[in-house]
């Protein structure tokens, strides 16, 4: 029930007390047993409208509190999920990075030498970066992860 129909409830319960009383053919006495009925009815009708104000205003808190942690577990999960995505990622670019490394190193000979000395050095600084901020795990195995993101995708 909402405030308009508990207010036209009220103000029609009002009303037709005071009718009754100025237009009772009665006496006194039955006037008031009326009055008193009358009273028990509106008594139960507030009450009546008031439990099921109650009522529907848990329900709504009790709907919000499920969609709320529904939405919470989701969110959660998804960050879960795209953290250990960029994990893995992190540490298949640190690997590939050490191996390009490793081949500029080897085989850059034919680069000139200041030119290939350069191209190590700031591939050495990267690496050293990734390591420092914890990126990557060392107990990462950068296959058996690809596999399990791959299966997660699908």
């Amino acid at each position: 029930m909402n405030a308009k129909s508990f207010f036209a409830l009220l103000t029609g319960a009002a009303a037709g007390l005071t009718l009754g009383f100025l237009l009772a053919p009665e006496t006194g006495e039955e006037t008031r047993k009326k009055v008193k009925r009358a009273a028990e009815k509106g008594y139960d009708a507030m009450k009546d409208a008031t439990d099921e104000f109650f009522d529907k205003a848990t329900d709504v808190v009790d709907d919000v509190e499920g969609s709320a942690a529904a939405a919470y577990t989701v969110a959660k999960d998804n960050a879960e999920y795209l953290y250990k995505k960029a994990k893995v990622k992190a540490a298949r670019a640190l690997k590939d990075l050490s191996s390009l490394k490793d081949t500029l190193a080897e085989q850059g000979e034919n680069l000139k030498e200041d030119a290939r000395k350069k191209i190590v050095d700031q591939l050495t600084k990267l690496e050293d970066a990734l390591s420092k901020d914890d990126v990557v795990d060392d107990e990462i195995n950068v296959e058996s992860a690809d596999d399990q993101i791959n299966q997660e995708e699908v």
